[in-house]
């Protein structure tokens, strides 16, 4: 399938199931500023999502993934700002370890240098594309602290991912095929990815955000763990320092933050 169309599919499946958390959570009371909320955040989430899709299509994963691993970074600079956030210093310290974790996990060997992605930027378009949705996540997650704090967990998410579904389903109808989604193998992948989004906005309301998204972003740990097990994927000694580091960095940010 089109990279699009997984997109689509995926939030638009998801957001049925949102809709039932939300109905069985209650409509909130709901602050007027939430439409702020809509209307900065949803057109930076588009734009990340189309950088993303464009930036893994032009350029290898070794140069562009590894930059989404930087959002936590310039999260503790954009979280300060937008919500008055200060992480303490053992916490900037954890999400700083976590970061070097993660972006050590994008490596299949080290033998180009650790700082060799950096080295290509000024050749990899994809790369410094990727660096531009780092920084417009670390506003979005932001924007979306906010709108849980405006409404509320399950409410948020559902209307959210429902009108980007919407604006993803103009998009795909003039570049895609929109009936292609209608596969179980993507209804699967939705109801999970319903149940990650409902635990994401009640995990941002409870802690920091930089604290969140540094600790979410250990979902590669558990995909090369995954991969080892379902797929039978090699090089996992060449990512045991990269797990140690972000295994110390959670710890950290859990314990002493």
């Amino acid at each position: 399938m089109d990279s699009r169309e997984i997109a689509f599919g995926r939030i638009l499946f998801s957001t049925t199931i949102l809709w039932i958390f939300a109905i069985i959570d209650g409509i909130p009371s709901i602050d007027y500023r939430l439409v702020w909320v809509f209307m900065f955040g949803l057109p930076l989430e588009l734009v990340a999502l189309l950088l993303y899709i464009r930036a893994l299509s032009i350029s290898p994963l070794s140069l562009t993934v590894p930059f989404l691993s930087f959002t936590p970074v310039f999260l503790l600079i954009s979280s300060p700002i937008i919500l008055g956030e200060h992480p303490s210093l053992k916490g900037i310290i954890g999400v700083i370890i976590i970061v070097i974790g993660v972006y050590t996990l994008n490596f299949k060997s080290m033998k180009n240098g650790f700082f060799y992605p950096f080295k290509m930027i000024t050749n990899e378009k994809g790369s410094v594309m990727m660096l531009y949705v780092a920084i417009i996540y670390s506003i979005t997650a932001n924007i979306g602290k906010l709108g849980v704090i405006y409404s509320s967990p399950s409410f948020f998410a559902a209307s959210y991912f429902t009108v980007l579904s919407i604006l993803l389903f103009f998009l795909i109808r003039r570049k895609g095929n929109w009936r292609a989604i209608f596969r179980k193998e993507l209804a699967i992948i939705a109801i999970f990815s319903a149940i990650m989004i409902l635990f994401h906005m009640v995990a941002i309301k409870l802690i920091y955000v930089s604290y969140m998204i540094a600790i979410k972003r250990s979902s590669l740990l558990f995909g090369i763990i995954f991969g080892v097990i379902f797929f039978q994927e090699k090089g996992v000694k060449e990512k045991l320092l990269g797990g140690v580091l972000m295994i110390l960095g959670i710890l950290i940010i859990s314990l002493w933050a």
